[in-house]
């Protein structure tokens, strides 16, 4: 019900809410797809792979076709590109954010961040996510520092430019 309210209040006429949890080696991601028109049933959707970069393609797969979406070519681009090539650094990631939503200690979130960048030193949004974190210990140095590498990236990361405007 909150979901129908929420789907309403943005103007969406579909909500999808998705989750990914890891079984053993496997990833498991699981969607469901709801119309904001009572007419329409919500469709399931299931994949598992041991790579969570795949079941994160696959799955936009399904939800595309389920649209009965055909996205453009610069559409089909943007939806190839990968924050990173690295499941391991994607994992870290991850948790890092969990961990954050969880209100755990930020160390914890640095940690994970950290091992985030050593699996995939080329992952920005790592970058970005310690930056912010470390800006908000007062950190400013080490934050700038961190911002900047985000920058020599993707010298248009917003978030980057962001924490060094910050500091």
């Amino acid at each position: 019900a909150q979901l129908h309210k929420l789907g309403e209040l943005l103007g969406a006429e579909r909500v999808v809410l998705a989750s990914f949890q890891r079984q053993g080696d496997e990833w498991l991601a699981r969607a469901r797809l709801l119309s904001m028109d009572s007419a329409h049933a919500p469709k399931d959707f299931k994949v598992a792979s041991t790579n969570i970069l795949d079941v994160a393609e696959r799955l936009t797969g399904h939800i595309l076709q389920a649209l009965q979406a055909t996205p453009s070519e610069a559409e089909r681009r943007r939806l190839r590109e990968r924050m990173t090539g690295s499941p391991v650094a994607l994992e870290w990631y991850s948790k890092a954010l969990a961990l954050a939503c969880e209100g755990r200690p930020r160390a914890e979130q640095d940690s994970c961040y950290r091992h985030a960048i050593e699996s995939d030193p080329r992952f920005a949004a790592a970058y970005d996510q310690l930056a912010a974190l470390l800006a908000t210990e007062g950190k400013w140095e080490e934050a700038e520092n961190i911002a900047g590498r985000a920058l020599e990236l993707n010298p248009a990361d917003l978030y980057a430019h962001r924490v060094m405007g910050a500091s």
